[in-house]
């Protein structure tokens, strides 16, 4: 027969086991939530860690473009942010501010969904050299001209065009074969020949 000291202490051990039954179903469960919010987020693989792009063309802010797999996540709840500054959308495009275009240089961007981002980076390089309206093989210029190689050419690029050609082109009445070197500041050059007459 069980003494009262008994009773208490049988009594005093299954309260303890309830007590632990009860808190290994909260873990279980909490534990259950937490991976069930975590499973909320998507498995985002990008194509490349480092998009590079010719100068002029567009930087769209659609995250499908550098996603591995975007017909596998749900696109409408991702967006693309830019990290580094100077940078504003403008019809879904990411351009420099002031210009119509993101400008040559390194630019940090994320895809984000909602507190979660993945980083990559994007590229912008010049290796173009300038488009050229007018290609004339021949020219004839007057003593001592200045010449305006805009009017010859009509060259343009996005860096800027230079011009490059002898020094004495128009002092020199002997007819000749020279080149005219046509480039934007990142030195991509067109070398253009050009027959010269000088009256």
């Amino acid at each position: 027969m069980n003494t009262p000291k008994d009773t208490i202490s049988a009594s005093d051990t299954d309260y303890r086991k309830k007590r632990l039954d009860a808190a290994a179903r909260k873990a279980f469960f909490a534990a259950g939530a937490m991976f069930l919010l975590a499973g909320c987020s998507q498995n985002i693989s990008l194509t490349n860690q480092t998009f590079v792009l010719e100068l002029g063309t567009d930087v769209y802010a659609n995250p499908a473009l550098y996603l591995e797999h975007p017909e596998s996540v749900k696109l409408d709840r991702l967006s693309v942010e830019p990290d580094s500054p100077g940078i504003t959308l403008s019809d879904n495009r990411f351009v420099t501010v002031g210009l119509d275009y993101l400008t040559v240089g390194e630019y940090d961007f994320h895809i984000r969904e909602k507190n979660d981002t993945v980083p990559f980076v994007i590229k912008i390089k010049d290796t173009k050299a300038p488009s050229l309206k007018r290609a004339p093989a021949e020219m004839t210029f007057t003593y001592g001209q200045d010449v305006n190689w805009d009017e010859v050419y009509g060259a343009s690029d996005l860096s800027g065009v230079y011009y490059e050609a002898p020094s004495d082109l128009t002092m020199n009445t002997e007819e000749r074969d020279v080149t005219i070197k046509i480039r934007d500041r990142f030195g991509n050059a067109i070398m253009q020949p050009l027959h010269v007459k000088v009256q």
